[in-house]
């Protein structure tokens, strides 16, 4: 019986040996460094049109796979596109008898991806996506030559995928973009066979740091993300000049047509400095602004996000331009390269310039397209929208516009200009906004139409009607006009803004004068001529009333 026992033990240890031995011979055969190679780099090559490189496979049976030195080089073959420091793989032993690749662990050690744009906008990887949209077209193969082309399995199982001190930089040779560095770590599970359109994917990756640099300014930020199949959940906070922005986004669909659901939350943010952050649209050297391009802005020169996005932004607290802003709320949508915001609305708590409370809002929408030129001047000129602004009890002061009227008529409370209520209506369109609106107090209203540009120029008419009481300091070259009065004694004041919003210019409308002139002629003639009273009118006097 023992001896029976000692037969068998030796039978399975010799088994297991054989075992080894053979597994041994499959890693050494089919997995060899050198096959390897000449299987794996050929396929990216062709399927990127770029130079990809090894610089060694070591295979162990009992260990893995470790390959170093991996990488993909940009177009001109000069820099790299892709690389990293190395792969360690882990497989299943057993399924290699089967020519099946199973990984049990995937270790990817300091990979770091270049992405660059170009003066022309175009993406460093363009040529990668051209090369795989013309692959994806189908062609039609012999059995033999899939037969002959399947070399590998294509399931692919992977129970970890450990990524450590991953880099990821974008770089805009044009500067109108911000440089960003993001240094992260990630943990995920991974599988992808046949039958299966998109991965199955299950993990979390750590964003240690983020740096986004403009000039002399920077954002900085860290976060989380989790992915679970074709959905990604994202949880970042991100810091400019110390005020932060908390932002929590849901991406789904991610592998074919992704759609975006961000929610944005900052309890205090200056918006003038957020705004700043965005390019001009125009090249600048030595610090001055160059003549505007002469191609078109919206000239193709790249692929257009395939993408769609949705959600909203809160602040607590804002500033912009010396005003406080209070519950700011926007609500944006991109679909289709157009970029609407509906509804934006705030609360006005005063400022360095309107000390008032009230209310604002309205709806804005442009066209932003990564595939052009020049993006950021797209959106200039294809922004449009409208925005209502209402205000209470308040006080201009140390506008440069109502310092203008203080100067030109001479009336002292008009550098600091108190009102019981405005309304104005603003509408933007071609890069212009026309502006419409009133302003009360006890002395004074105030009937402002016209246009102003996106830089600053100002058209605006300006009637003013005064009381008998503020009128009474009007400059004398004024009141030789000969001004109009209504009923109540109060005067009529037409003004001209021209200039720009940073030294306007003040002076008399003179289309509103000729208007007042010719009816001033027509009063007097009309009353010489027909102040007899009933006396039938002459040839010369009817003559002269239809005239006028």
């Amino acid at each position: 019986m023992k001896k029976k026992l000692v037969i068998v033990l030796a039978a399975v240890a010799v088994l297991i040996i054989v075992a080894v031995i053979a597994l041994g011979l499959v890693v050494r055969s089919y997995l060899s460094s050198d096959k390897l190679k000449a299987l794996i780099i050929p396929r990216i090559e062709e399927a990127t049109g770029r130079k990809a490189g090894i610089s060694e496979i070591k295979v162990s049976l009992f260990s893995g796979v470790r390959v170093e030195g991996i990488s993909l080089k940009e177009a001109d073959g000069k820099k790299d596109f892709i690389s990293a420091k190395e792969f360690v793989i882990k497989y299943s032993l057993l399924p290699l008898l089967k020519k099946q690749l199973v990984i049990t662990d995937l270790q990817i050690i300091e990979p770091t991806i270049l992405l660059v744009r170009d003066p022309n906008g175009k993406m460093n990887y363009q040529d990668i996506l051209d090369l795989l949209a013309k692959a994806k077209k189908p062609e039609r193969i012999s059995k033999k030559q899939k037969t002959k082309e399947k070399t590998l399995p294509v399931s692919l199982v992977t129970n970890r995928v450990l990524i450590r001190d991953a880099l990821v930089r974008f770089e805009d040779a044009s500067k109108f973009l911000p440089t960003i560095n993001a240094f992260s770590n990630m943990s995920f599970s991974f599988s992808m066979d046949k039958d299966r359109a998109v991965p199955d994917i299950d993990g979390r990756m750590e964003l240690n740091s983020l740096s986004l640099d403009y000039g002399d300014r920077k954002i900085t930020g860290d976060g989380s993300v989790e992915i679970k199949g074709d959905e990604l959940k994202g949880d970042f906070t991100v810091t400019l000049d110390g005020d932060s922005i908390n932002k929590k986004i849901t991406v789904t669909n991610i592998f074919k047509k992704p759609h975006i659901r961000a929610e944005l939350y900052s309890k205090h943010l200056d918006l003038e400095k957020l705004l700043a952050l965005v390019p001009e649209g125009s090249k600048t050297k030595n610090g001055k602004k160059t003549r505007a391009r002469k191609t078109a802005p919206d000239r193709v020169v790249g692929a257009p996000l395939n993408l769609t996005a949705e959600g909203r932004m809160m602040v607590d607290e804002a500033l912009y331009k010396g005003y406080r802003i209070k519950d700011f709320l926007m609500a944006f949508t991109y679909r289709d390269e157009i970029f609407t915001v509906k509804p934006l609305k705030m609360k006005l708590a005063g400022g360095d310039v309107v000390e008032a409370e009230g209310k604002a809002s309205g709806q804005f929408s442009l066209k932003y397209s990564a595939a052009v030129s020049d993006p950021v001047l797209l959106a200039k000129k294809t922004l449009k929208g409208s925005l209502t602004a209402e205000l209470s009890k308040g006080e201009i002061k140390r506008s440069k516009i109502t310092e203008a009227i203080s100067v030109f008529t001479g009336l002292g409370r008009f550098r600091n200009l108190t009102f019981s209520s405005a309304r104005f209506l603003f509408k933007v369109r071609n890069q212009k906004v026309k502006i419409k609106g009133d302003i009360i107090s006890d002395y004074m209203k105030a009937n402002t139409q016209g246009v102003a540009t996106l830089d600053g120029r100002l058209d605006l008419t300006v009637m003013l009607r005064l009381s008998p009481e503020a009128s009474g300091g009007l400059a004398s070259r004024i009141t030789r006009v000969g001004l109009f009065k209504d009923e109540n004694g109060w005067t009529e004041l037409p003004l001209k803004i021209t200039g720009r919003a940073d030294n306007p210019s003040v002076g008399l409308n003179p289309a509103y004068l000729k208007r007042g002139i010719e009816k001033t002629i027509k009063q007097k003639l009309q009353k010489e001529l027909f102040k007899n009273n009933g006396s039938k009118e002459s040839p010369a006097g009817e003559f002269l009333k239809r005239l006028f």
